[in-house]
């Protein structure tokens, strides 16, 4: 503790000694702290546009509708990806496509955010957009432990590579007047992941 240091893992010990080199991150150092896109993937990990335009429908509403201090990098990444045409812009998000009608803000416990919103054609339903990290939103997905330890893994994979990732998943309820709450973020379909990627800054090359 001399050093101003606590080790709460003591074979973090060990691990340090057989370190070479060691880079940390300070933002605006390494990178410029601005997500980018990186790809847009099913579940079985094919390039799906569909995954990015439910990512974005979810962005644009959660921006729009929410009282939040500030907007959220990670979804101005997912708008910018479809304005750009990167990873699915051919299944860009139109605005005036889509009518918000609610929203459930991310917070720490759920790890999710949900918008609500009205599809063009579809009367009387509403269209539950769910966009979190990856357990979180499985967890409120209808498939069995064997098709959410394989996405997991999958994830995990993607992980690994130095991508973060945000799982989409989405579900159609007979439209109401009334309130939604986080019981509402059940039984969802998964659609895919969005993976991002922190941009390199110039200095770091």
């Amino acid at each position: 503790r001399t050093g101003g240091v606590i080790v709460k893992r003591l074979p973090a010990l060990h691990d340090l000694g057989a370190v070479d080199v060691l880079c940390l991150d300070k933002t605006g150092t390494l990178t410029e702290d601005r997500p980018v896109v990186a790809a847009a993937t099913d579940g079985k990990d094919q390039a799906d546009p569909d995954v990015l335009r439910w990512a974005a429908v979810n962005a644009l509403w959660t921006l729009q509708l929410a009282d939040l201090p500030a907007a959220d990098a990670l979804d101005e990444a997912v708008l910018d990806a479809v304005d750009t045409d990167g990873p699915g812009a051919a299944g860009a998000v139109d605005p005036d496509a889509y009518e918000g009608v609610a929203v459930l803000p991310f917070d720490p416990v759920r790890r999710v955010a949900t918008a609500v919103v009205r599809r063009p054609g579809r009367l009387g339903v509403h269209t539950l957009v769910t966009k979190g990290a990856v357990e979180a939103v499985l967890d409120r997905c209808a498939m069995d432990g064997d098709e959410r330890d394989r996405l997991l893994a999958l994830a995990d994979r993607k992980a690994a590579s130095g991508l973060r990732l945000l799982a989409v998943a989405r579900a159609d309820r007979a439209s109401r007047a009334g309130a939604y709450t986080p019981a509402d973020e059940r039984g969802l379909t998964f659609q895919g992941l969005v993976a991002l990627r922190d941009v390199p800054a110039p200095s770091a090359a």
